[in-house]
């Protein structure tokens, strides 16, 4: 086992006793009834007369550790241990002598997993070497993974296959490294931002794809991303075992699915650049998703036009969508404008945003510009020539914005217009 900060820690409680063996190899599987009371209440300073408490406590446990043993309520293995032992013997001259030796000592030991479940029965809050002690064995996730199983074995609530695997896979990794093993292959590197229009650009010239050319566009390295493992091979799906599909509880509706699951389509390198953005478009099997940077997107079927090439039918439909979804975003985003004068330029296209955004369907020219001078009060925005007024918004309304309806009648326009009309 590996030796760790926490074990060094651990090793200078006083009284522990450990031989040099026992020190260089970590964190054991179990301890002895003694050591788990010294490790859960340390006694930092046995000489000091004022420490009685926690030399108390330390019996206390001890004793009530001994009889769940005794009793059956608490799993432990007897161990043999030599311990040193001085003895005096005398020798051939007659002279008595200290001679060094060791004696066997019949003690039980208890697992860090059997340990944590009853003091969770006892309410005992482990100590920080307890804790540490643990984590490092792998009882701490074993006991969530415990109360996992049984909050989803109430009627009504089902357990979700990949999160089930998921716990499997991370107690399976703490587990190796208390043995001191590593798996082969970690988690993906994940880079968070994208890649530059540039290197998109150059990226979308290539007439085919590589890991290394993966990487640069999605920004998922190499290793195991999501339920999916990514390599120099291609993008794949790990499938589930014989042994999974046929562990005890699944149904035949979850092996139905985990063998569907095995089905879905994987991306192989070298691949096309359609191959490529049909399997990020995909839907995955456990719901995780890659994406493929816009640059890139607008860049490759650009190029495609402008090549002449022949474009698929994906690629037409991508192009479609892209420039969709780029007006869209663009035309749904409210321009910002700052507090206190801004250019008239400005003002107008923010005065269109607004005739397309917050016009109601039976508003007259007037109405939509009364709304809007609201809206430029409410967040303090002038033109340079000061406040919007209802006049100079509607000369800045675009054409049919309120389709076509003009003043109600009875308006004030309209009185003018009669009196001038009159005279």
């Amino acid at each position: 086992m590996s030796v760790d900060f926490s074990w060094n820690t651990a090793m200078s409680v006083p009284l522990l006793k450990l031989s040099r063996e026992e020190r260089a190899s970590g964190w054991p599987a179990s301890f002895s009834l003694k050591r788990i009371a010294l490790l859960q209440y340390p006694d930092l300073d046995p000489a000091e007369p004022g420490n009685w408490r926690v030399r108390k406590s330390q019996d206390v446990l001890e004793q009530a550790l001994r009889q769940a043993v005794l009793s059956g309520g608490l799993d432990a293995v007897e161990k043999a241990n030599l311990v040193e032992q001085d003895s005096v013997a005398r020798g051939d001259d007659g002279v008595q002598r200290i001679v060094q030796g060791t004696r066997t000592v019949e003690t039980h030991e208890i697992a860090a997993l059997a340990l944590l479940n009853w003091f969770n029965e006892q309410d005992i809050a482990p100590s920080e070497h307890m804790r540490a002690w643990f984590d490092a064995t792998g009882a701490s996730f074993a006991v969530l993974w415990k109360e996992k199983n049984e909050k989803y074995a109430h009627p009504g609530e089902e357990a979700d296959r990949f999160t089930e695997r998921s716990f499997l896979e991370g107690y399976e990794d703490v587990t190796d490294k208390v043995r001191g093993q590593q798996r082969t292959q970690g988690q993906s590197p994940v880079r968070r931002e994208e890649a530059s229009p540039e290197r998109c650009a150059e990226l979308a010239g290539l007439e085919r794809f590589k890991a290394a050319d993966w990487i640069a566009l999605t920004g998922i390295g190499l290793g195991k991303f999501g339920h999916y493992r990514i390599s120099t091979e291609g993008v794949r799906f790990l499938e589930w075992k014989e042994e999974e599909r046929e562990a005890e509880g699944n149904s035949t509706d979850d092996q139905e699915q985990m063998l569907r699951d095995n089905d879905v389509p994987a991306l192989s390198f070298p691949c096309t650049a359609d191959e490529l953005i049909a399997f990020v478009d995909s839907e995955t099997a456990d719901g995780t998703r890659f994406d493929l940077p816009m640059a890139f997107r607008l860049a490759l079927s650009e190029m495609q036009a402008a090549t002449g090439l022949r474009e698929s039918h994906s690629s037409l439909a991508l192009k479609k969508s892209c420039v969709q979804e780029k007006e869209k975003i663009e035309a749904d985003k409210e321009p910002l404008l700052k507090e206190g004068q801004n250019r008239r330029e400005h003002i107008r296209t923010w005065v269109e945003w607004c005739a397309r955004n917050i016009k109601e369907d039976d508003d007259t020219a007037e109405e939509l510009a009364g709304r809007v001078v609201q809206r430029a009060e409410r967040f303090s925005i002038e033109s340079e020539r000061g406040p919007l007024s209802v006049s100079s918004v509607t000369r800045l309304l675009p054409a049919g914005a309120t389709g076509g309806r003009g003043r109600r009648p009875g308006s004030r326009a309209k009185i003018k217009s009669a009196r001038r009309n009159k005279h």
